[in-house]
């Protein structure tokens, strides 16, 4: 051992492997560098380890034979004459045997002699030496020399290489086991694949679930398939007379596939052995049910398994044909949703109550989710999402909004920007950034439901054909929803294209026949199209339908209430209103206020110098107390107070808008509307120009074409000239507002004032127009109205020589 010790540090091995060492660290980075950047296999780098391992012996046992091979005459690196171990009893260098010839030696015949190879001594007996000088190597030598050492490592990696681009070959063309279902034309770039539920083997009734939807936000990050979205699936059960919260099993999954002409379905299970998670799927195609794929990995624990998860969705979005240089730009899929399991259970649940309705318990579970993980972006984007829908709690809303978009590098990119798009929207107001951010979706992820129809909805007011444009892309595709079939058509009935709403609504009825939102949409097509009779029916249907929510026998009595108003049934319109109220109360104290303020500001609109509709408002003290500060509507009521002629009232809401809304909570809209306002104030303190200016200023802060034209009408009419008051009030009475009640309310009000109007101008024909649509519409106006239906008529009679 002592000996063999000496050899080792005689022949430098310490150094060799130490170098050796060093080298292979460096081209295992290098290679797991290309693996992340090239996208090169997983297999790649341990086949790297596995190559170097086996090098390893081989250089050793290189340098160990060549140490030993040298020149003749040549004394050992380093060693000396009396080097232990080599030395003879003297502390002489032992003999060595000198070959047989030397070289030179000549026969009898003069010829010259070859030298043969000197004998080595055994070393064991101490008798020879290993670096005895030799003129021939030994087999051992000639095999092991550096020469062959660096070929072979050459080999190795070149076959590695090799092996790589084969793969890579297989993959790209669809040769083989491993080649991409895109190349293969099993399935297209974006094609719609339905994701079924896993089978859950596992004694956690939530496994399923939680392992499904999980691999879906991992999956819908891919821009080779396009992941069916739930709502898809219920919409497609209700169209197949079947229950639209039945579990999407894997017969289920392709029974909608087949209807629906997609080629193949993911299915997979989830079981336990022991301590470990085993999670299996396979990629089946929707005609014969034979498997495209079949993946599996194991979770060693509990805590494993969205590491797991992520494992998985990498095989199948590779194998479907994306790149691994794509797949590994994404963040990890345990980042970009949350470390911690239960947490994950809790959201899978909240998703669960959500598409069944029940948004409240939803909500519970989110915020104990959050609890759980402080840093979980996806509860709270979901959190934002949930309190815009039911407007029950507009600061936790922005709340979560905010910590959602600080939390954006936990998303993954789809969720990163759609959660940056909604803080845009609900915080700052930036339409602008909120577009761009959503047009960023949409790059890769060009059918997105959320972000086609709230990239539509952003466009309203200002772009309406670009609006228009989106959501009948969003209808045309695996993005459509009944929230882009109903913008769809409350866009054709703003813009008055009838015909076009008719048709789109009749689609969307057929396409979501549970959907009572689209009764919402079939009054107010009925209400435009002068059809009284059949829009009330549709109202009342849904009032009092028993399993409608809060919400829509809210609008029920709503719209009851709006054919009164424009009919000038004040008293009945009340009556209706009081319904809705109490049906709005369900959703809290912001929605009951904000339908209660409905009738003071339809009182205000009939007489602005009342005060009614003022008094009315103080009336609502209690409720509005009870509203949080950030969802007061401070700078409306502003400019109805200033438009009722009380600057100083008015004045009051806006200092208490400033003192009561925190600058984080301010919009850019926010500030549009307050220098609307700002404007109403100048127009009664006795400067209607600057009050022009103002308000004209804020609406086009607003990027809206029919925000605030009927005080904007009012403000003309005593600013400006009998023209331009005509204009203004021809532009209100002819355009659909985005809030259909103001039309309801308003609309006999601005044919009134036209009426008067256009008579002073001398305009007969126009001016007999507009005072016979009053008439018209007021004839059983309630007693209190009727002498303005009686002045009308006066005046219609002048005109006409009745």
């Amino acid at each position: 051992m002592k000996t063999l010790i000496h050899e080792i540090h005689r022949r430098s091995l310490w150094q060799v492997l130490g170098i050796y060492l060093a080298v292979s660290w460096v081209a295992i980075q290098v290679v797991e560098t290309l693996t992340q950047s090239a996208g090169l296999p997983d297999w790649v780098p341990p086949g790297a380890i596995v190559l170097l391992v086996i090098g390893l012996p081989i250089v050793m046992a290189t340098a160990f034979v060549q140490e030993g091979v040298r020149g003749k005459g040549e004394a050992p690196d380093g060693a000396g004459a009396s080097e232990a171990g080599l030395a003879g009893p003297t502390g002489t260098a032992p003999d060595t045997r000198p070959a047989t010839h030397e070289r030179g030696a000549t026969d009898a015949s003069g010829n010259e002699l070859p030298a043969t190879e000197a004998t080595a001594g055994d070393l064991s007996a101490g008798t020879g030496s290993l670096d005895r000088p030799s003129t021939r190597p030994s087999r051992f030598a000639r095999l092991f020399t550096w020469r062959n050492a660096i070929a072979g490592g050459v080999l190795a990696f070149a076959g590695l290489g090799a092996l790589v681009t084969s793969y890579w070959f297989m993959w790209a063309t669809g040769v083989g086991p491993v080649g991409s279902l895109v190349a293969q034309g099993v399935i297209e770039e974006a094609d719609v694949i339905i994701l079924a539920d896993f089978e859950n083997a596992t004694d956690d009734p939530l496994m399923g679930d939680l392992v499904t939807s999980t691999l879906r936000i991992d999956l819908v990050e891919s821009p080779m398939i396009t992941v069916a979205e739930p709502l898809f699936l219920e919409q497609v059960l209700q169209r197949m007379g079947r229950d639209p919260g039945e579990p999407i099993t894997p017969a289920v999954a392709r029974e909608i596939a087949v209807r629906e002409g997609l080629k193949a379905v993911i299915e997979g299970e989830v079981r336990t052995a022991g301590s470990e998670f085993l999670l299996s799927a396979t990629i089946r195609s929707a005609d014969d049910g034979r498997s495209l794929a079949a993946f599996r990995v194991v979770a060693e624990d509990e805590g494993e398994v969205v590491e797991a998860l992520d494992e998985l969705s990498q095989d199948i979005r590779e194998r479907a044909g994306e790149s691994l240089k794509s797949i590994r730009a994404d963040a990890p899929l345990e980042s970009v949703t949350t470390s911690s399991l239960d947490a994950l259970r809790k959201f899978t649940e909240a998703e669960r109550l959500t598409e069944e309705g029940d948004e409240m318990a939803a909500l519970t579970l989110l915020d104990d989710a959050v609890e759980l993980d402080a840093e979980f972006a996806m509860a709270y984007r979901k959190i934002a999402v949930l309190y815009a829908n039911t407007g029950l709690d507009p600061v936790r809303m922005i709340e979560a909004a905010t910590k959602a978009y600080e939390l954006g590098a936990r998303l993954a990119d789809r969720e990163r920007y759609l959660a940056e798009a909604n803080y845009h929207v609900v915080v700052t107001g930036d339409r602008e950034a909120a577009i761009q951010a959503y047009r960023t979706v949409l790059r890769s992820h060009p059918d997105d439901q959320s972000a086609l129809n709230n990239l539509a909805n952003q466009y309203i007011g200002f772009d309406d054909e670009a609006a228009l444009e989106l959501y009948r892309r969003a209808n045309s595709g695996p993005g459509e929803s009944n929230t882009s079939n109903a913008n769809l058509v409350i866009t054709l009935l703003r813009l008055g294209r009838f015909g076009e709403a008719e048709e789109a609504l009749v689609r969307y009825e057929s396409r979501y026949p549970l959907d009572l939102a689209a009764q919402v949409q079939r009054y107010w097509l009925h209400f435009f199209r002068g059809e009284f009779e059949a829009a009330d029916s549709v109202a009342l249907d849904l009032a009092r339908n028993p399993r409608a929510s809060a919400q829509s026998r809210q609008a029920g009595h709503s719209n009851l209430g709006a054919t009164d108003l424009f009919h000038g049934r004040i008293e009945a319109a009340a009556a209706h209103h009081g319904d809705a109220q109490r049906a709005a109360a369900e959703a809290g104290p912001t929605a009951e206020y904000y339908e209660a303020w409905l009738m003071p500001v339809t009182e205000l609109m009939l007489d602005l110098d009342s005060g009614a509709g003022l008094r009315m408002l103080d009336d609502l003290g209690d409720l509005f107390e009870q509203v949080p500060p950030v969802a007061r509507p401070y700078l409306v009521l502003g400019a109805l107070a200033a438009t009722a002629g009380e600057p100083e009232r008015a004045r009051r809401y806006l200092d208490d808008w400033e003192a009561n809304v925190p600058v984080d909570y301010r919009s850019d809209d926010d500030e549009a509307n307050r220098i609307v306002a700002e404007g109403l104030i100048d127009w009664r303190t006795g400067d209607p120009t600057r009050g022009l200016e103002l308000v004209d200023q804020g609406r086009q802060d607003l990027n809206c074409n029919f925000c605030w034209l009927f005080i904007r009408a009012l403000v003309v009419e005593d600013a400006g000239t009998p023209d331009e008051a005509l204009a203004a009030w021809e532009e209100f009475a002819n355009t659909i507002q985005g809030f259909y009640y103001i039309n309801a309310r308003g609309w006999p009000l601005a044919w009134e004032r036209l009426c008067h109007l256009h008579a002073e101008h001398g305009e007969a024909t126009s001016a007999a127009q507009y005072c016979s649509r009053f008439v018209d519409v007021w004839a059983d106006a309630d007693p209190r109205l009727q002498p303005r239906v009686r002045s009308a008529q006066q005046r219609l009679d002048a005109l006409t020589g009745s």
